[in-house]
């Protein structure tokens, strides 16, 4: 197959004639798949990322990028345009001995900028509606522990680690299993597994998830077990346990830009080859309590009411622009969808 480099080249001759041309993701897509079908729209992403000089995740690949990768600003959330060298910040490498993170971090910062100008303006609306709604009932992180607790359990407790709250390794498994089922579907999924699959066979640790476990019988979808199988294996390889990963992955959303908002969930995603991210974006929400709108049926149906895009990046984005947290707001969509 022909090389990214190669794709990525010839895509700003043709089309990025200036460095004020501007370009999204999907469209480094639509021309990658154009030549080449077969090439997944979540790897050519991660190229695109691993060539984006502002992204400070780019290096997560092996191997990790070079000068020849230098080509590409983001400027906005899911908005790329050329690297311009002398005027953009110094290109992001995890080696890079020329400049600090602090001076990366002091950088100039770009501001959200969309397709359509009366996004954020419906987004703001939206919010404020969603506010009434809710009458001031708190969405904070604060309660979601005890809030999930109960909701499981519903009079009927499960055998839970912890008197009280949630353990690491048990929301990366809760949130596994959420998968796109309704709310009583969810719930009665997970009551049935944590038992007997993630109590008894997983002896309350992600590490143990292996392949073929005969306890994965039943799951809904076959990728749950898979997920939760590639997070074992992730922490065997790493020797570390989920509350060492998790507390990973907090350091690194402490390095969330507006131009880079989400980057605890994209570390995830590049860790799990994932082309579906809503439960990890939940995990994301509820155990790293970091930046990210997952989106399911309920929060789609919100957006839609609005008129607003269904893009996490962009949701995310302009959440912040108005200085609200964003898992707050996403679970005022869902809780309101």
């Amino acid at each position: 197959m022909t090389s990214y480099l190669h794709h990525f080249k010839t895509f700003i001759e043709k089309n990025l004639t200036t460095y004020l041309d501007a370009f999204s993701a999907d469209e480094m897509v639509e021309w990658v798949q154009s030549s080449e079908p077969q090439r997944s729209a979540q790897n050519i992403r991660e190229h695109l990322l691993k060539r984006t000089i502002n992204y400070q995740l780019r290096d997560n690949n092996i191997p990790p990028s070079s000068e020849a990768d230098d080509l590409f600003f983001m400027t906005a959330p899911n908005l790329f345009r050329r690297y311009h060298p002398g005027v953009d910040p110094e290109p992001f490498h995890s080696g890079s001995t020329n400049i600090s993170l602090h001076e990366k971090r002091k950088a100039p910062q770009v501001k959200l900028i969309t397709t359509a100008a009366n996004v954020p303006k419906r987004f703001k609306i939206a919010v404020e509606d969603l506010d009434a709604s809710l009458g001031g009932r708190s969405l904070e992180d604060e309660i979601v522990s005890t809030s999930v607790r109960a909701w499981l359990d519903d009079g009927d407790e499960l055998p839970w680690t912890l008197l009280q709250g949630v353990t690491d390794d048990e929301w990366f498994f809760i949130t596994t299993l959420y998968g796109t089922m309704t709310a009583k579907g969810q719930r009665t999924h997970i009551r049935k597994f944590y038992p007997r699959l993630f109590v008894s066979a997983a002896k309350r640790d992600m590490r143990n998830f292996k392949p073929a476990m005969p306890e994965f019988t039943g799951l809904r979808s076959p990728w749950m077990s898979r997920r939760l199988c590639r997070m074992g294996e992730l922490l065997r390889q790493r020797r570390i346990t989920m509350s060492n990963y998790v507390a990973n992955l907090r350091e690194i959303e402490k390095t969330a830009t507006p131009y880079n908002p989400m980057p605890a969930l994209d570390a995830l995603v590049m860790d799990h080859r994932a082309s579906g991210p809503k439960t990890l974006s939940v995990f994301i929400r509820d155990c790293v309590q970091g930046n990210c709108f997952p989106i399911d049926s309920r929060v789609s149906n919100q957006l839609a009411k609005y008129g607003l895009p269904e893009d996490e990046r962009l949701l995310v984005g302009l959440t912040l622009e108005i200085g609200r947290n964003p898992r707050q707001v996403a679970r005022m969509f869902y809780e309101l969808g």
